[in-house]
């Protein structure tokens, strides 16, 4: 028996998620002064770095007592002093990522169990949880506002009735979607981003789905939103 649109839009939906929140790093430095600050009792600037697969804050202008307040304060465990006292004598020293999850995990509301770094910032995850939503709408909860957001590329203008799908549409230019799969290619994608967003029920870091979108677009393009969230979420 072939599901109606209108009952597949009402049904509920459960899938695995995680709790998540994007830090751009601006943000994830006030964060780590605010944290620091409290521990060490003096204003500092933490400069954190990223690469590929950690993170990190250097150290430089700590003093070895500034460290231990740290390591104190955060109940670090045998290891993490012993490698924290040794990176004081080298010329880089760092607060591992570890250390650094331990420093401002009482920020969040939900535990943190692991870290991505993407283009800008990171990704911060809590474990996976079983989610259920009701897509059921009222008919007064979906009146659209009156705004239309337009963008011009290559001398055609497109309108929007999101900011977000305006960003999605960027994203895809970048992504190169228009180049190998044309306007209509890339209207596509921005419909189907959009989708995903608006139905997640996680606070959605839209810059790296977008990203993961584009990047599986050839695969994914025919998936269902839901379908697309899991292997997203799995996938970070």
């Amino acid at each position: 028996m072939k599901l109606s649109p209108e009952f597949i839009e009402r049904a509920e939906s459960t899938w695995q998620s995680r709790r998540s929140m994007y830090l751009d790093w601006c943000q994830l430095q006030r964060l780590l002064k605010h944290c620091l600050a409290r521990i060490i009792d003096r204003d500092i600037w933490p400069a954190p770095e990223g690469t590929k697969d950690s993170w990190f804050i250097p150290t430089i202008g700590y003093t070895e007592e500034e460290i231990t307040k740290i390591l104190n304060a955060v109940n670090a465990n045998r290891w993490e002093r012993r490698y924290h006292m040794m990176q004081m004598d080298r010329e880089r020293s760092r607060i591992s990522t570890s250390l650094a999850l331990k420093l401002i995990a009482r920020e969040f509301s939900f535990v943190l169990e692991k870290t991505l770094v993407v283009n800008g910032g990171i990704l911060f995850f809590g474990p996976k949880h079983a989610y259920v939503k009701d897509y059921q709408r009222g008919l007064d909860d979906d009146k659209e506002k009156d705004v239309t957001v337009k963008v011009t590329h290559e001398g055609v203008e497109y309108e929007f009735h999101y900011g977000s799908e305006a960003y999605i549409f960027h994203t895809g230019i970048y992504n190169d979607i228009h180049e190998g799969y044309g306007i209509k290619g890339l209207l596509e994608y921005v419909s189907l981003v959009h989708d995903c967003y608006i139905s997640d029920s996680n606070r959605t870091p839209l810059g790296a789905l977008a990203d993961y979108v584009a990047e599986h677009w050839r695969k994914i393009r025919k998936k269902g939103r839901h379908e697309i969230l899991d292997e997203f979420y799995s996938h970070v």
